[in-house]
């Protein structure tokens, strides 16, 4: 679709009217004469009998008389049939040949109750008409209708082709008659607009056009709206002009524009009123294969309004120009902010998280103003007190501590331990801080960054509140520094050294100035909310439950089978099945199948689990025998435990991992473990508690313990491995070797990687598809009861490059703590003392 370039750049020496075709300036000729045509003319006597005698004026008529007859022998000789047939002019013939515009002329054959116009006693706001195809009604089009069409300020109906087979029985569509599918979709575009303005120029008083992949902030366009007369002909939107190829091709002059269709289309119902019997006539007599172009021109022609040149509709009818990846990275930009349509989202997984987002940021703006109005309430009953007014004193309660004024002096520490450090954010997003992972010096997190931008972006939101009326506006450069701290008990507070720009536009002293100014910011926390979390875990499955979840991620790829589960009754899964990966050594097998016996055979546990053993050969008789033998062991006294034997390819923990999933079902849960790991029921509960189906998946961070003889002697003391010291181990942060997920989740990602070979890697791999996936969620969280036994790491230089990193870093930072080392270094001994 054409995309907008600015006015200016029209202007400086692109003269589009200049450069036409012959036969379209002979079209622009033709109307312009039928538009004098019907002007009244005054011909009187003397007048009239010189315009006859005209030479001119005679050729003019005798030509059109020719060209009538001429007309009437090509549709004679079109009814034609070939030799042999009767010389009848069939009716069904013609009557297909007027079919094409049938749609336009006519109203759709539609009785008044198949309308899928919610009846209203008043005139609404807004009717929403969106253009969809057969490849999209049940992906694009179902998800606008689930996500930002539930808060329009009025009503949404889909327009479809007449053949276009639907499968959700709720989705408001109508069927244009005699339209296909065909794009570029001219004849839909205008049917649609035929079909609002029959069914809804007495009953809305704006129209927006809208495509499938748009997305809708319905409250800022009801605000939006509400400042507008709707009783005036206008047509607003995002002016375009063409792209600089199409310069020349399109017919317009320099005063000319359309706005473009991605975006959106207003039409207030004066101008789709006017425009509406003149439809038919701008379908027959377009000039280029863009609809949003003739929409515009047909709107500009026969209602004299053309679109807003206004600068500021770039910013409101938001067009981005990445395609298919746009909206798919960080959304806290202020583009998305300051949108009131986004455009385009070919996604159905990217809709449903820009739908998420903006409804995020309206709880946080209701918070906010939760906040305010809590301030408001505690003001006035301090000042009610002041006068001797009694107050209940379950209201002052209640606004008591959330009603505090913004301060950073709301928590005082009794005590040197309850001290809150600042942490100081560099201009390069460096963060020195202390008490925390990685300190006291690395790069700022993600959520940091995210959350100091958008604190920056309210503040300046607060700075221009009123800028036209003061007539200045501040606008945000850099930051030289900042400090941020979150206290437990009121919120997170910020100090912000920044530079902006002051400008002052409004006479008479004009200026842009570089500024620089602190930042004293307060973020109070809201009231507290509780959730019982069986039942939230119990509403996000029921919503994976349904077919249409996975007919919608089809679209993301549709070469991966997927399995679509009917319905899940029980509120997580029973049973865990275990993928463990062996090749070799068998004393520490024989711990696992131990330990495996004790909690998931013996004694009773919350649903069973199964153990799927992927056993590659290690090159040792003896050792494969003994592991064997335990296996058989096993396998007789528990079904659960099956073994699965690859003889035919060297070790790989992604091949052993892939075959153990593959034989399971797709609606079961898997757990990938390690030979070294021990757990307790408690882990398999949070295993299943912390795994949902199609939505998300758990790697649990475990604690993994050092090498014994740098133990501490307290640690030696206890035998228990689920025992937790700072000497005797840590959680490994960056470790992805354990997850647990559905099988169908993990066909859904891709599946393993099956080309690395031996140990590492792979667990990366499989973490990253996680996280890219749009569907998926990644949940961590430390687990104590699953325990990483301490074994010597050994790394073959003979490992490729990356693994062969990995596995030296993972070497050094399981052998001892940090402390242990500092024990071992010898005295300093210094001269002199």
């Amino acid at each position: 679709m054409p995309r907008a370039i600015s006015k200016s750049r029209q202007r400086s020496g692109y003269h589009s009217h200049r450069q036409r075709r012959p036969s379209l300036s002979i079209a622009i000729a033709g109307y312009r004469s039928l538009s004098e045509s019907q002007s009244p003319m005054r011909l009187h006597g003397r007048s009239l009998n010189r315009c006859l005698n005209r030479p001119a004026v005679l050729l003019t008529v005798i030509g059109a008389a020719l060209g009538f007859a001429v007309t009437m022998c090509v549709q004679s000789l079109s009814c034609l049939p070939p030799t042999g047939e009767p010389r009848l002019c069939s009716a069904s013939r013609v009557l297909g040949q007027q079919r094409q515009l049938r749609s336009i002329r006519d109203p759709p054959e539609r009785r008044p109750s198949d309308s899928p116009l919610r009846p209203s006693p008043h005139r609404e706001l807004l009717l929403v008409g969106i253009m969809t195809a057969q490849q999209y009604v049940d992906s694009r089009a179902y998800n606008v209708w689930k996500t930002w069409a539930q808060h329009v300020p009025g009503q949404v109906v889909f327009f479809i082709a007449e053949n276009t087979v639907v499968s959700s029985p709720d989705l408001p569509v109508v069927r244009l008659i005699g339209v296909d599918d065909t794009y570029p979709p001219q004849k839909k575009s205008f049917a649609m607009l035929r079909w609002m303005a029959d069914h809804g120029v007495d009953k809305f008083d704006w129209f927006l056009r809208a495509d499938d992949d748009l997305y809708v902030r319905g409250d800022r366009l009801e605000t939006f709206l509400r400042s507008l007369d709707a009783n005036r002909a206008l047509m607003i939107g995002q002016a375009g002009l063409g792209t600089v190829d199409e310069f020349g091709q399109l017919s317009l002059a320099d005063d000319e524009n359309y706005c473009m269709g991605g975006p959106g289309v207003l039409v207030s119902h004066v101008a789709l009123r006017t425009v509406r019997p003149h439809l038919a006539e701008c379908l027959r007599n377009m000039f280029t294969t863009h609809e949003d172009v003739e929409v515009g021109r047909c709107i500009r022609k026969h209602v004299g309004v053309s679109c807003t040149w206004n600068y500021e509709m770039q910013t409101i009818f938001y067009n981005n120009q990445s395609g298919r990846a746009a909206f798919t990275g960080d959304l806290n930009v202020e583009e998305v902010h300051q949108g009131t349509t986004l455009h385009p989202i070919k996604l159905p997984p990217v809709m449903r998280r820009v739908h998420s987002f903006v409804r995020g940021q309206k709880v946080a703006d209701l918070r906010f103003r939760s906040v305010q109005l809590s301030r408001d309430a505690r003001a006035a009953m301090d000042q009610l007190r002041r006068l001797g007014v009694p107050v209940d004193v379950a209201e002052w309660n209640r606004y008591s501590e959330l009603g505090k004024p913004a301060s950073l002096l709301k928590f005082v520490p009794q005590g040197h331990d309850e001290i809150l450090h600042w942490d100081m954010l560099s201009p390069t997003n460096v963060l020195f801080c202390s008490g925390m992972l990685n300190c006291p010096r690395h790069n700022a997190e993600t959520y940091l960054r995210s959350a100091l931008s958008g604190v920056i972006r309210q503040v300046f939101e607060l700075f221009n509140r009123n800028a036209r009326q003061r007539g200045r506006t501040l606008q945000f450069q850099n930051i030289q520094y900042a400090y941020h701290r979150v206290d437990p008990l009121h919120g997170a507070d910020y100090v912000i050294d920044m530079i902006l720009w002051f400008k002052k536009f409004r006479g008479p002293h004009r200026a842009t100035i570089s500024v620089r100014r602190h930042a004293y910011i307060h973020q109070p926390f809201g009231q507290l909310e509780a959730v019982d979390d069986m039942r939230w875990r119990q509403i996000e499955r029921q919503r994976v439950a349904s077919k249409q979840v996975y007919a919608e991620s089809l679209e993301l790829d549709r070469s991966t089978p997927l399995v679509v589960i009917e319905s899940r009754q029980t509120v997580y899964a029973r049973r865990i099945h275990m993928v463990l990966p062996l090749s070799g050594r068998a004393e520490t097998f024989k711990r696992f199948a131990n330990h495996f016996r004790t909690v998931c055979l013996d004694e009773p546990t919350e649903g069973s689990v199964s153990l799927v053993v992927v056993l590659f050969p290690s090159g040792s008789e003896e050792e494969d025998a003994a592991i064997r033998a335990m296996l058989q062991e096993l396998m007789q006294r528990s079904t659960r435990v099956t073994m699965i034997e690859i003889s035919d390819q060297p070790f790989s923990r992604g091949v052993a991992l892939a075959r153990g999933a593959a034989s399971v079902a797709a609606d079961e849960l898997l757990f990938f473990t390690d030979v070294d790991m021990l757990f307790s029921a408690d882990s398999l509960r949070r295993i299943r508690l912390n795994t949902i189906f199609g939505r998300q998946v758990y790697f649990p961070i475990v604690f993994s313990e050092y090498a014994p003889d740098t133990w501490s002697p307290v640690d030696k003391q206890h035998t228990d491995a689920f025992h937790y010291g700072r000497r005797r181990g840590y959680f490994r942060h960056f470790g992805f070797g354990l997850v647990s997920l559905y099988r169908a989740d993990l066909d859904r990602i891709g599946g393993l990687d099956t080309h690395i070979q031996g140990w590492g890697m792979e667990d990366v791999d499989l973490f990253e598809k996680c996280l890219k996936h749009a569907d998926l969620r990644v949940f961590r969280a430390p687990d104590p009861g699953l325990v990483h036994i301490y074994h010597p790491v050994r790394c073959p230089p003979s490992m490729p490059a990356a693994q062969y990193k990995m596995c030296i870093g993972s070497k050094a930072a399981s052998y001892s703590s940090a402390d242990a080392l500092v024990d071992r270094l010898p005295p300093v001994v210094v001269d002199g003392a």
